[in-house]
């Protein structure tokens, strides 16, 4: 991926998708497969790394009880 191409979270995904389909068929080299395992590694710190990062961005609305809305960071809800 370029340095200037968007990490796409979705698209991450259907990558580590393919790379698990790929290594449970058992058609790979070993060697072929110890670099799809890589590849799957990188993919899924990337994935988690975004995934944590949008969390931090969430923002949730809470009405209580008296129909007052109060806006609340994601990660500070318990």
């Amino acid at each position: 991926m370029a340095k200037n191409e968007e990490f796409k979270l979705e698209e991450a995904i259907l990558q580590l998708e393919n790379i698990v389909e790929d290594l449970e068929n058992g058609d790979l080299t070993i060697d072929n497969a110890l670099d799809e395992f890589k590849k799957g590694i990188k993919l899924y710190n990337k994935c988690y790394k975004k995934i944590e990062e949008t969390e931090g961005e969430i923002k949730l609305i809470l009405e209580d009880q008296k129909g007052n809305f109060n806006e609340s960071n994601f990660m500070n809800v318990d």
